[in-house]
């Protein structure tokens, strides 16, 4: 096999090791031998030689093993480097993995569920919810924005039969870099009626579905109970409603519907399949702007990205003094429609919708 020299310079602020690894495809990814070294020379920055071959080959860096594996700048597993041949690589690493966790246990939130049998109407009297609290709220003395996100059993449920968001762990990351500063409140579906209830009370593929008795609940009775319970910012500013799938496409309608109450969105890979026309009935309201983060994955299901490009658009043209609509838009070329990738995405979500 030819090889050729390479020279390598590394940028990692967060690091003060001596030395960072690299390991890669010509070494069939081991961790122990034949990795190369770069040395640091000055604080955040390692240089290092390799041999690697001249057709090219995938690499990643770390700390010792896998445990301490580079991490991308929102803390989620970096993907596979590739050199394809040339003689100097300069690359940068955000932070890496302690102990194989991209986040700090000293910040995850506070988990509170809801106790059952409170007064709400059927059918959501017996529906579990948590509240996800800032890991210093009870010393803080603070009032925090709210995000109510659909599909509670998907968001950090462990033995999620789906894998789940990691919306706790993916809390703390953004809590140790002094982000992330929201309650989240995680809304159990209905299970075998999830679509029915997600769906808008509109002529659509999957039927007419509930979704308007949906927004009610949210509104005249969460809501209302939430911001007695914890110290909330119950503004419309200050008040999110978010999911993916179906439960996009369920908050899309609440925003769109109760602009009174709600003035973010956050829309991961939503199931606009089911009625494409949705967004073109958002009426204008004097209640300010509206933020919307759009997430869409190019490697869900057929056809899918289209849609995401034709809501993005319907979006961007209902966007008028009378009816501001902010737009922020990240579709990932790789992405498929799995919890992974949603949980993967939900920090760049949060910092936009309440930055």
């Amino acid at each position: 096999m030819d090889t050729l020299p390479v020279s390598l310079e590394l940028l990692a602020p967060s690091c003060d090791r001596e030395e960072v690894l690299c390991t890669g495809s010509w070494n069939d990814w081991i961790t122990t031998t034949g990795v190369v070294r770069l040395k640091r020379k000055s604080p955040g920055y390692y240089v290092g030689k390799a041999q690697w071959p001249a057709n090219g080959t995938r690499y990643k860096y770390f700390l010792g093993d896998w445990d301490h594996a580079e991490l991308d700048e929102w803390g989620t597993p970096a993907g596979d480097r590739h050199f394809v041949g040339q003689r100097q690589v300069r690359d940068a690493v955000p932070q890496f993995a302690t102990g194989g966790k991209f986040y700090n246990p000293a910040f995850l939130p506070t988990v509170e569920r809801l106790p059952p049998n409170l007064p709400i109407p059927e059918p959501f009297a017996t529906r579990r919810i948590a509240a996800l609290l800032p890991h210093d709220y009870n010393g803080s003395g603070r009032r925090y924005p709210v995000l109510y996100l659909q599909d509670g059993q998907n968001l950090f449920d462990e033995f999620a039969p789906y894998g789940n968001w990691e919306v706790d762990k993916r809390l703390a990351w953004l809590a140790e870099r002094g982000m992330g500063d929201v309650i989240v409140l995680a809304i159990d579906h209905a299970e075998e009626k999830r679509i029915s209830e997600f769906a808008p009370p509109t002529p659509n593929r999957v039927g007419q579905g509930v979704a308007d008795g949906y927004a009610e609940f949210l509104v005249k009775h969460l809501k209302p109970l939430i911001d007695r319970t914890y110290r909330t910012l119950p503004d419309r500013s200050n008040t999110a409603v978010g999911g993916s799938s179906m439960g996009a496409l369920a908050s899309l309608y609440v925003a769109m519907t109760r602009p009174a109450v709600f003035g973010r969105a956050m829309l991961l890979s939503p199931s606009i399949w089911v009625d494409q026309d949705l967004a073109e009935d958002w009426q204008e309201h004097d209640y300010g702007p509206t933020r919307v983060w759009l997430y869409g994955g190019m490697d869900e299901t057929p056809g899918s990205a289209a849609t995401f490009g034709i809501l993005a658009e319907q979006l961007r043209r209902r966007n008028t003094s009378r009816r501001p609509i902010y737009l922020d838009t990240y579709f990932n070329p790789a992405g498929k429609h799995t919890e992974s990738a949603w949980g993967a995405t939900f920090p760049r979500a949060v910092t936009s919708l309440f930055r």
